[in-house]
């Protein structure tokens, strides 16, 4: 599994099995890498807005056996043996997780940003996708210097 897709198990995770550090992040303002985490995180939005109890077990019905999602839902459901998401070492990982999928999601608009520049002939437009590629690299320093929103 790549480093993007063990940050982002562990976090989903952490949300999925009522990590302490996860109760007061939102799971709404993380860039999740999967499409299947990113079907597990808005369970459990609307599980906590509606102010219900989360089962991971409801889960193992949204997907069939033997596909990518099930599997991919098997490795999050081994992030449950109770010691995982406990002291200060736990905490420290979660967030440093959450700050490499920002970063990731931020490196991939920085090279979106760069190849349209690239590619546009229009000098007005080229100067609108250099600001908006400053913007984005001053994001990635906020990110990389411990902002955690």
């Amino acid at each position: 599994a790549s480093v993007d897709e063990k940050a982002s198990r562990f976090v989903i995770a952490a949300f999925l099995f009522n990590a302490r550090f996860a109760a007061d992040e939102s799971i709404e303002n993380i860039p999740w890498r999967m499409g299947v985490h990113e079907i597990i995180a808005k369970y459990i939005n609307t599980k906590r807005l509606m102010e219900e109890r989360i089962q991971p077990a409801e889960l193992l019905e949204f997907f069939d056996d033997n596909t990518e999602e099930y599997n991919e839902l098997t490795h999050i459901f081994d992030y449950n043996d109770g010691n995982k998401f406990i002291g200060e070492v736990a905490e420290r990982y979660f967030y440093d997780c959450i700050k490499t999928l920002r970063l990731s999601d931020i490196d991939d608009k920085i090279s979106r940003v760069k190849a349209l520049a690239e590619a546009e002939t229009d000098g007005e437009k080229r100067k609108s996708l250099a600001e908006d590629l400053q913007k984005l690299l001053l994001q990635k320093k906020n990110i990389k210097n411990g902002e955690r929103r």
